[in-house]
């Protein structure tokens, strides 16, 4: 995903940002992409794969219900820290670039001149 930003000409995002998690504090949320601009405004795009969410084959895991919640309480977390675009970007936006650039668009994310 992160070639493809830069194919597509976006600014280039910084990886692997923490984040404070007030449910955890030891184990901080990381972000996949994150563009922190001068005017203040913060971007997230996290790369959402759909096996994290499919895979009830182990009873040890959590439930679907469970993981929908969990991370409907991280993007709540997220934006509550300063996040003003949050992004879930899936294997089919990056393979159809124009996907993937339109959610960046839409998201305020600059383009390089």
């Amino acid at each position: 995903m992160r070639g493809v930003i830069i194919d597509l000409k976006f600014a280039v995002p910084q990886l692997q940002v923490e984040f404070d998690n007030p449910g955890n504090p030891s184990m901080p949320y990381r972000v996949d992409f994150c563009w922190r601009l001068a005017d203040g405004r913060v971007i997230v795009a996290e790369y959402d794969g759909m096996a994290k969410y499919a895979d009830t084959g182990n009873p040890n895991r959590a439930s679907l219900q469970a993981k929908l919640d969990h991370s409907r309480t991280r993007d709540r977390h997220l934006t509550e820290q300063g996040v003003t675009s949050l992004i879930h970007v899936f294997y089919e936006d990056v393979v159809n670039p124009r996907r993937l650039e339109n959610k960046l668009g839409s998201a305020g994310v600059p383009r390089l001149q």
